[in-house]
C-alpha cells in the first residue's frame, strides 16, 4: 500500500491523473491501509469537500479519532452528520462518543453513544461503551 500510495500521489502532483472523488478516495485508503495516517488527513479533506454526502467526512473522523486529535475528529463528525447520507451513521456517533469521552467530557459521550446504540450495526459497541461509563 505504501508504494501505491507514493506512486499515485506522484501522479496526482504531475497532473498525470484527476483529483477527484474517486481517486482520492483509492490514495487515502493506501495511506491507511499503510498506516501513514498523517499522510491521509490532507487527501481525506479534499475528498471531503469534493463529496456531496458525509461519508469522507466520516472517515477523516476516524483518522483523526485514531491520531488522538479529539477536536478535529468532533469537527469531522459533524460535518459528515451535516452533509448526511451517510452508509454507518451510527459509526458517526460511536467517533463521536469516544472523542468526547477522551476529553473528558462524559455526558456529551453518552448522549453519543446513546445514539449509536439505535443503529443496528454498532449497537453491540455502543452498549459496552455505555456500560463502561
Amino acid at each position: 500500500p505504501y508504494k501505491a500510495a507514493k506512486l499515485l500521489s506522484k501522479q496526482l502532483q504531475k497532473g498525470v491523473m484527476d483529483k477527484d472523488i474517486k481517486t482520492l478516495r483509492f490514495l487515502a485508503q493506501a495511506w491507511t491501509t499503510a498506516k501513514e495516517n498523517e499522510k491521509a488527513i490532507p487527501v481525506l479533506q479534499q475528498a471531503a469537500d469534493l463529496s456531496s454526502d458525509g461519508n469522507m467526512d466520516a472517515r477523516l473522523a476516524e483518522v483523526l479519532l485514531n491520531l488522538e486529535k479529539w477536536d478535529d475528529a468532533i469537527k469531522a463528525a459533524k460535518a459528515a452528520q451535516k452533509k448526511g447520507d451517510l452508509d454507518n451513521p451510527g459509526n458517526i456517533n460511536v467517533a463521536l462518543g469516544m472523542a468526547y469521552f477522551n476529553k473528558k467530557q462524559f455526558d456529551q459521550a453518552i448522549i453519543e453513544f446513546k445514539k449509536a446504540k439505535k443503529q443496528k450495526k454498532v449497537e453491540k459497541r455502543a452498549n459496552q461503551w455505555l456500560k463502561y461509563l
